[in-house]
């Protein structure tokens, strides 16, 4: 802090005023120190946050990286599992037979009127 103000020793400035400027001076400095402490803790505490962001965002887009891989994986097991030829081989093993004759029920009309 400032131990000596440049008015404290000056004859030509009234005592009353001597004082007062000399606080002032002491409490503008204060202020300004204040000021400064806080500016830098504010900005230390942005740029961490910030920071603190990145390492989410970077978590986040490698989560997504890897569903989308199982994703793939599965859109691949699921058109292994849904082909012609495998549905046919379990069909078999399940013992069931290919069908010659096909029949297909007709729609009966009913006797309730339709709109």
């Amino acid at each position: 802090m400032i131990k000596n103000c440049k008015f404290a020793n000056n004859k030509k400035v009234p005592r009353a005023i001597r004082g007062r400027v000399c606080h002032l001076q002491k409490a503008f400095f204060l202020f300004l120190s204040l000021a400064v402490v806080a500016s830098g803790l504010f900005y230390l505490q942005t740029i961490n946050n910030k920071a603190g962001l990145g390492f989410r965002a970077s978590d986040l887009q490698t989560k997504l990286d890897n569903l989308k891989e199982a994703n793939k994986n599965l859109e691949i097991e699921s058109s292994e599992l849904q082909g012609v030829a495998r549905v046919q081989a379990e069909a078999i093993g399940l013992g069931m037979v290919n069908s010659d004759k096909v029949d297909y029920l007709a729609e009966r009309e009913s006797g309730l009127a339709r709109r």
